[in-house]
């Protein structure tokens, strides 16, 4: 069940990896900021405006590296979204959803662009350890009138 990646029974790991060795083992430079994101790969997760909101964020934000956690049926499409759009260097897709609580701690910022309703627990997670968080609500799925609103995403034909 992807909308549960992290259990919410279990607390958060006791003492997490450095983020050196986080940035290590994803192959990133020392310096990087992490955008992160976390579940299955697919069309109602939104990942490709995830990478998108990262390509334009690294116009003002040099350091800024995307870091997708999940795995799904559109990894290949998601891959080459990342190709074409030139962030292949900038871009770490992560499949395995438990490393999830490893990197959480060391995010930047945490993007949520999935269509359905409710936090994740992964989003949860990311609020546990103080990583500010923003969810992107759509149209019709917003629940308060006067809330602002993106227009419906097409995929690219790719």
């Amino acid at each position: 069940n992807w909308q549960s990646i992290v259990d919410p029974r279990l607390p958060p790991i006791a003492s997490p990896p450095s983020r050196e060795a986080i940035l290590a083992e994803l192959g990133l430079p020392t310096q990087s900021r992490l955008l992160g994101s976390c579940g299955p790969l697919m069309a109602a997760q939104n990942t490709t405006d995830v990478v998108w909101i990262g390509m334009l964020l690294k116009i003002l934000h040099d350091d800024l590296r995307i870091v997708l956690v999940g795995d799904g049926p559109r990894r290949e499409a998601l891959q080459r979204f990342v190709t074409l759009g030139e962030v292949v260097d900038r871009t770490r897709i992560v499949s395995s959803p438990a490393e999830f609580e490893r990197i959480a701690p060391h995010l930047s910022l945490y993007l949520d662009a999935a269509k359905w309703t409710g936090p994740s627990s992964a989003l949860l997670a990311a609020q546990s350890y103080g990583v500010p968080v923003v969810a992107v609500v759509r149209g019709a799925e917003c629940a308060h009138a006067d809330a602002p609103r993106l227009p419906p995403f097409r995929e690219p034909h790719l």
